[in-house]
């Protein structure tokens, strides 16, 4: 499986839990507990996604972003502790595209992952979908 989707959070149970979840979800996925090591990730593993912590050891995730945009414009999705509109409106405009508060809900990141991915590349995740004991498999109908 590519890993196409970088979690950087400096918490490791939280990233654990997340990539888990996602990893469970049919997507690939690496983690970096800073700025420094995800700068790394981008180089070596072809990254189509990065959820961002805004507070991270060394450079924050405000700078990180500021820094990535200077060379690629691959989708953020900010997750943080900080809920002031200040901080979203902040992270927004240094080129971030979502702004998840923590805690926040593994089924709502993967769906908003999965919207910025088909927005962004017309991404399709063919899944199956579950309600109760019915479940409908959208590749074999």
């Amino acid at each position: 499986m590519k890993k196409e989707i970088l979690i950087v959070e400096d918490d490791k149970d939280l990233a654990e839990v997340a990539v888990d979840y996602l990893t469970d979800q049919g997507l690939g996925c690496v983690c970096a507990g800073s700025a420094e090591e995800a700068e790394e990730c981008l180089y070596e593993y072809p990254i189509r996604l990065i959820v961002l912590d805004i507070n991270l050891p060394g450079m924050n995730g405000f700078r990180f972003c500021e820094r990535l945009r200077r060379e690629t414009e691959v989708p953020v999705i900010f997750i943080s502790a900080r809920t002031s509109d200040t901080d979203k409106v902040n992270a927004l405009m240094l080129g971030g595209d979502d702004y998840l508060a923590k805690p926040y809900s593994l089924v709502e990141l993967y769906s908003r992952i999965l919207a910025l991915m088909r927005r962004t590349y017309g991404y399709s995740r063919n899944q199956k979908l579950e309600f109760g004991d019915i479940a409908i498999d959208q590749m074999s109908r």
